[in-house]
């Protein structure tokens, strides 16, 4: 048998060596699963902070306060938190069958303030009220009261009704846009027999359930 040179059988053995490499880049490989990153949405944090309130929240007024046409008083309050108010339209209603006189006047919560709208109608018992700092003023942070309210009572004995802060209502603030109202409060209001009144500038809460709007 004739045995090939020890040249040819390198070259051999190159040329297989060469054909298997090329045979291994040309053969389709599966392709590796690919990583899905997961985004995590960001929490949205809501601007609006301010708490509306009537104080007191509840009334019992006596029924010689009819008789006698005196007039009771309440507070419009607000809390801002960390927004800086800088106006409220305030929509409230009542039942004109058992109050009468609504008159609201402006507050202390800001030192200098512009009545935009005072509107009553004693018929419906609905109120638009809209007070804001001057233009170029920049807004207030704190607690503290916006407005008052005077009413008088016309009702009987037993009759309950509420001074209602409406969903309607908005508090604007600085940088933020468009309402920074977070909750309202109102007021229940209940005449009875009683010769104890809540109805003074400072009066002791009755601790029942208030009437709150609840808002988005």
């Amino acid at each position: 048998m004739r045995v090939l040179p020890t040249r040819t059988l390198l070259l051999i053995l190159a040329l297989i060596i060469a054909v298997v490499l090329l045979l291994y880049i040309a053969w389709p490989k599966q392709p590796s699963p690919s990583k899905v990153s997961q985004v995590v949405p960001t929490p949205t944090v809501s601007p609006a902070h301010t708490v509306v309130s009537i104080s007191p929240d509840t009334f019992q007024i006596p029924y010689s306060t009819v008789v006698s046409a005196a007039a009771s008083l309440a507070t419009v309050n607000v809390s801002t938190g960390t927004n800086k108010m800088t106006g409220l339209q305030l929509e409230l209603q009542y039942d004109p069958k058992v109050l009468s006189g609504v008159v609201l006047s402006p507050g202390t919560f800001f030192p200098h303030s512009n009545v935009i709208l005072n509107k009553t109608d004693p018929t419906t018992g609905r109120i638009t009220y809209m007070i804001a700092v001057p233009l170029g003023t920049d807004g207030v942070s704190g607690d503290g009261a916006v407005a008052t309210i005077q009413f008088k009572v016309i009702g009987k004995v037993g009759d309950i009704t509420t001074l209602a802060i409406l969903p309607q209502t908005i508090v604007t603030a600085q940088g933020v846009s468009p309402t920074v109202l977070k909750a309202a409060t109102g007021a229940n209001i209940t005449i009875t027999s009683s010769q104890t009144s809540t109805s003074s500038a400072f009066p002791t809460t009755i601790q029942t359930a208030p009437t709150t709007t609840p808002l988005q």
